[in-house]
């Protein structure tokens, strides 16, 4: 759990979650989720990256591929292909630059040989902190402050209640006035 504070010297502070974009994928809106960034700038929002930015593995597939007998140069093509990716989300956010409250880990992701993460490289071109897969946020406002509980989600639902039991329970550990999931 990550604890994170700042201080915004104005009220009317906009906030808008970016998660579960999956860029790489057919299924992914680029057009939708840049008129999205766009909107934000527009209104001067503060971003919360709350996971699944790019979609190169679940976890069930990197452990696949970490058992996997493949040669140095598909390893090197895999990191490749995962580095484009986060370029072209990259691209789509480009100037939001320190405009991150912070970004969480998702479950979509590439692991470097190095232990950094496509979600970590993220943070570093966008000079935004890691915050692991959840985190409580204090947000300072003149004389007011507002604490956001984040995560990136887990599991899925059967039914349609689910994701709101996961997200109660979260709310009899943590005092927030905002809480944030993503995943469902």
């Amino acid at each position: 759990m990550e604890l994170h504070c700042y201080e915004i010297p104005r009220s009317g502070v906009v906030i808008c979650p970016v998660g579960d974009v999956q860029m790489g994928v057919a299924g992914c809106n680029v057009d939708l989720f840049r008129r999205y960034i766009e909107d934000g700038m527009k209104r001067g929002a503060w971003f919360l990256g709350m996971g699944d930015y790019i979609d190169f593995a679940n976890p069930t597939s990197r452990h696949s591929l970490r058992a996997a007998k493949i040669t140095d140069s598909v390893r090197d093509a895999m990191a490749y292909r995962a580095c484009e990716m986060v370029e072209d989300f990259y691209q789509v956010v480009k100037g939001t630059e320190g405009r991150w409250l912070g970004m969480l880990q998702g479950h979509h992701f590439y692991e470097f040989d190095d232990g950094r993460t496509s979600d970590i490289l993220l943070t570093e071109k966008l000079k935004a902190p890691f915050l692991g897969t959840s985190a409580l946020i204090r947000v300072m406002l003149l004389n007011d402050s507002v604490t956001i509980w984040c995560h990136h989600g887990v599991g899925s639902s059967k039914v349609m209640g689910g994701p709101l039991a996961q997200l109660e329970k979260a709310a009899m550990y943590w005092e927030a006035q905002i809480y944030l999931m993503g995943h469902h």
